[in-house]
């Protein structure tokens, strides 16, 4: 496992325990899975916090489906 792949699966398992944690349905998971993968693949933000673009990630993907985060 490369280490772009490696960085995939860190950031999902991060986003699967923050959305455990606060009770969020799998849609959200889903869809900010989709988007962590998209930033992570185009390297838009690299040398930031993987769990800081999961937690982003996670806080847009609530805005789009419009599910309350508190």
């Amino acid at each position: 496992m490369g280490g772009a792949d490696r960085s995939l699966v860190r950031g999902f398992k991060e986003i699967s325990a923050m959305a455990d944690r606060i009770s969020l349905p799998r849609t959200i998971v889903d869809r900010t899975n989709i988007l962590f993968k998209q930033v992570d693949t185009e390297k838009h933000l690299k040398g930031r916090s993987g769990d800081a673009i999961a937690a982003a990630c996670l806080y847009i993907a609530c805005r789009q489906e419009g599910v309350p985060r508190t």
